[in-house]
């Protein structure tokens, strides 16, 4: 459909018709905008238009697929309907983070993570790294709409759980809503840390029921990483060509296969993410004791790329020590590092040998001061 006057595009779902109108579903409430409709109820679920009304908004040009099989064929659905009793909704701004429906704040950092509903559920962050800690704060709030021609009481179930399939939060929300309107849950904040124990991936699970317990509508969210105690690596570069590995003293990697283009995880209880914006984070569980860090430049683009290299200890929350590395590595060359967890936790990192790009700028540095000496000890004979 299309407004001529406003030039607005809408689509409804046509769900029967008599000889002077159709009925439609239109829980996005554009019809009532348009003034076509002389329901009472904010949102058309079975709602009546007359014909004469709506026959010239029916749109018919461009970049619209017919939605008949073949012309000549009448399709017929037969069944009882079953007109929605309420629905949830939820918004999102990119530009206003915080003012999200469901977002999470990082106060180290002042930085967000949204759940962004342009093209479906997306975790979105303002920072260069999506993953949850202790001090984060979620925050949420629901939408709930009531398509029917009463006051409905609906209760809300509001639910954080991990991949072990274990509810680490739940909250329950009761809300009245008029006929035909529309109304908002308050807004709920809440501390991560006083919930999630497990360093794990975890998902948010939110439904909608009547006041007898019937499920009208519910939505699940992609996971999140969390964590609370472990040895964190974190690799930053300005220019996104250069890989973080680590392996532990059995040989077993966490990183970028190169030939199969997968993740490979082969430590148990371990994490990597690659968020393609010049960050790579790992994080390995608190029993790892020693590790070899390799910083690849192997696809690196310029012949000299500076990088960050920034290694945390946290246990239960808390840093117990934290390292930090600002250094550079040549086109093709790779960096490695020793790491050791000390007795006292802390961080023993040291580069376990130069890179050959080191090596030969030293060894040209050496020859031209020979040939420097050399050539005064001539010229002063």
């Amino acid at each position: 459909m299309k407004n001529p006057s406003a030039n607005q595009k809408h689509i409804v779902t046509v769900v029967g018709f008599n000889e002077s109108g159709i009925f439609v579903n239109d829980p996005g409430a554009m019809l009532k905008e348009w003034e076509l409709s002389q329901s009472s109820l904010f949102y058309l679920i079975k709602g009546f238009v007359e014909w004469d009304k709506i026959k010239s908004f029916i749109y018919t040009g461009e970049g619209i697929e017919p939605l008949y099989l073949h012309t000549g064929t009448l399709l017929i659905i037969k069944g009882k309907p079953s007109p929605f009793n309420g629905t949830m909704n939820i918004s999102s701004d990119p530009k206003y983070p915080a003012q999200c429906d469901i977002t999470i704040f990082h106060p180290k950092t002042s930085r967000y993570t949204f759940l962004d509903v342009d093209k479906g559920l997306v975790w979105r962050s303002t920072g260069s790294l999506q993953i949850l800690v202790p001090e984060d704060n979620l925050m949420y709030r629901i939408w709930i709409s009531n398509h029917k021609s009463n006051m409905q009481t609906y209760v809300l179930s509001f639910n954080i759980i991990g991949e072990d399939s274990v509810t680490y939060y739940r909250n329950y929300l009761n809300l009245k809503v008029n006929a035909g309107s529309v109304d908002l849950t308050s807004r709920v904040t809440v501390n991560l840390g006083k919930y999630l124990t497990k360093n794990q991936f975890y998902c948010i699970k939110v439904e909608l029921s009547d006041t007898e317990g019937n499920t009208l509508d519910e939505f699940l969210t992609p996971s999140i990483y969390y964590y609370s105690s472990g040895i964190s690596l974190v690799l930053q570069e300005t220019h996104k060509h250069l890989y973080l590995h680590v392996y532990d003293d059995e040989g077993r990697h966490v990183g970028l296969n190169y030939k199969t283009n997968k993740t490979e995880i082969e430590v148990p209880g371990a994490f990597y993410n690659d968020n393609q914006n010049g960050t790579i984070l790992i994080i390995l569980p608190l029993n790892i004791a020693k590790l070899k860090v390799v910083v690849d430049a192997s696809y690196a683009k310029d012949k000299i790329e500076t990088y960050n290299l920034t290694i945390t200890l946290t246990e239960n929350g808390e840093v117990s020590d934290q390292k930090s590395i600002e250094s550079t590595v040549a086109k093709g060359e790779k960096v490695e590092y020793s790491l050791e967890i000390l007795e006292s936790e802390k961080i023993h990192l040291i580069q376990r040998a130069w890179p050959l790009w080191i090596w030969s700028l030293l060894v040209v540095a050496i020859l031209a001061v020979v040939a420097i000496c050399i050539f005064l000890m001539k010229k002063k004979g």
